[in-house]
């Protein structure tokens, strides 16, 4: 237990055989249990979106950057946001562009980099242990990867269903260079 970092002390470490007859994980050697939870990415971008625009936000949409540079006259403004439409000035930029953030900044090449994913969802049948319904999230984390299932929550769209991913063991050696969004790798499965 860590009394130092928030939340830390809420993670109970469970035995083999709790891991095993509990949460069916057969082949587990022990695991942590702890506070996890998720958001709706959709509804999340919107709540600032509307905290924005009740503070002043000019937002422009259809309007994408096409490069940031650093100005070099001093002035409380750093940076010089460039658009088809013309260039602003701002003390801070904040790049939300997940792994293509080197595209508008270079000197994250490297650093961040795109990673394609895959997942899938799948509906239980109810006569799957726990009437078809995960009771938890699950998550494997190996030296060179990870896996999740994550259930819908209740009230959602799709409640129930379960969210898998991860396979990054599997992705360098099937396409990790690859970063097409629009393809599906059949060999992750």
């Amino acid at each position: 237990m860590n009394d130092t970092i928030p939340g830390v002390e809420k993670y109970e470490v469970l035995s083999k055989e709790e891991i095993q007859g509990k949460y069916l994980a057969v082949n587990a050697v022990g695991g942590l249990r702890y506070d996890a939870g998720s958001i709706s990415g959709y509804k999340f971008v919107i709540g600032i979106l509307k905290l924005g625009l009740e503070k002043g936000l000019n937002l422009q949409t259809n309007t994408p950057v096409t490069s940031i540079e650093p100005l070099s006259s001093p002035s409380s403004h750093r940076w010089s946001v460039v658009t088809p439409r013309g260039s602003i000035s701002a003390r801070t930029c904040i790049l939300a562009c997940n792994g293509y953030a080197a595209h508008l900044y270079p000197r994250l090449q490297g650093v961040i980099v795109p990673l394609r994913g895959q997942m899938s969802a799948q509906r239980p049948g109810a006569g799957l242990p726990y009437g078809g319904s995960l009771p938890t999230t699950y998550s494997f984390i190996y030296a060179d990867g990870y896996e999740y299932m994550i259930p819908r929550p209740e009230g959602s769209k799709f409640a129930g269903d379960i969210c898998i991913g991860g396979k990054c063991r599997a992705t360098i050696a099937l396409g990790l260079a690859n970063n097409a969004n629009n393809m599906w790798n059949r060999r992750l499965g």
